[in-house]
């Protein structure tokens, strides 16, 4: 029983100390739970660094990097747009020349045209003058030439009438006399 008693007692003497030990520290800190604290701290400062060299800064110059291309890609977008709207002016431009062009091309063309159709319509018509005068000429040579027999004709007609009336023959200066003032009193018809 001694020795129960004795167990009690030392029990009860650790338990007393515990209590003790408890009040002494200041909302429950003894130097464990600052030396625990402490190295969690640490850990966490170490773990920071170790994250920091091999996560945090690889992925940041990796964002940078997207950053940087994405940028890069975007001034090359601006420079093509930039470039192909030049192109698109340019064209348009050339467009406009070779329409202005074209109707320059065609105006010269169709004052060209007009130019060779005045030329082709007034040789036409010195020929068709060139063909009118020579025909005018050549029924003025036949009206003559027909005029001239029809007077011979009326000539002999007429002297062989004469002289048939006046059964006389007529000799041809005054049978010509005859006919040119019978001519004159007709009004030269014949």
């Amino acid at each position: 029983m001694s020795s129960a008693v004795g167990m009690y007692m030392q029990t009860a003497v650790v338990a007393a100390a515990q209590t003790a030990e408890e009040t002494e520290r200041l909302f429950g800190l003894d130097y464990q739970t600052l030396f625990d604290t402490a190295f969690t701290m640490v850990n966490v400062l170490i773990l920071y660094v170790f994250l920091k060299y091999v996560l945090f800064i690889p992925v940041r110059k990796l964002l940078e990097e997207r950053k940087k291309r994405l940028d890069d890609q975007n001034a090359r977008a601006a420079a093509d747009t930039a470039e192909a709207q030049k192109l698109k002016a340019e064209y348009e431009q050339r467009i406009l020349e070779a329409g202005r062009e074209a109707d320059n091309i065609l105006g010269e063309s169709r004052r060209e045209m007009i130019k060779k159709e005045q030329e082709v319509l007034d040789d036409a018509k010195t020929r068709a003058a060139d063909i009118m005068s020579a025909a005018r000429s050549e029924a003025s040579k036949d009206f003559e030439a027909a005029q001239s027999s029809v007077r011979d004709e009326v000539k002999d007609i007429a002297s062989a009438m004469a002289a048939r009336v006046t059964n006389q023959k007529v000799d041809r200066p005054v049978d010509d006399a005859l006919l040119n003032e019978a001519l004159k009193e007709a009004g030269g018809r014949v």
